[in-house]
């Protein structure tokens, strides 16, 4: 067996290295797609309130002055004005994936730990 120091590498601790690293790749990978879904669908919010708003516009009439100039013959009201906003006003975070993949990471945390412990266990009776 190779040694590092005065510490024993066995196969176990390998394996668990590599599965800790796969396992860090995992949660990374799995934050940062949460992070642009995140910020995607902010986007997707700020592109529907903006459409909203030009429609909005787009009813209103407008009568062109001989001069050229453009003038609003009405106003709106203020409740119709106001851009509405769905779920912001809350506070809320939009919901960005399936709940499951937090149980998945824990389980794969929960399991790793548990094969470390039984494979040092293991070793230590040899």
């Amino acid at each position: 067996m190779a040694s590092i120091g005065n510490v024993r590498v066995t196969r176990a601790g390998i394996i668990f290295i590599i599965v800790a690293i796969v396992l860090a790749i995992v949660v990374f990978a799995s934050v940062s797609f949460v992070k642009q879904r995140g910020e995607q669908v902010r986007r997707d919010e700020a592109v529907e309130i903006a459409q909203q708003n030009l429609e909005n516009e787009a009813q209103n009439p407008v009568a062109i002055a001989e001069d050229g100039e453009s003038t609003e013959t009405t106003i709106p009201p203020a409740e119709e004005a106001a851009p509405t906003t769905s779920g912001s006003t809350t506070g809320e975070l939009p919901q960005t994936g399936p709940e499951l993949i937090n149980v998945i990471i824990i389980a794969l945390l929960a399991g790793v730990a548990t094969y470390y412990v039984a494979s040092r266990r293991a070793v230590r009776k040899l």
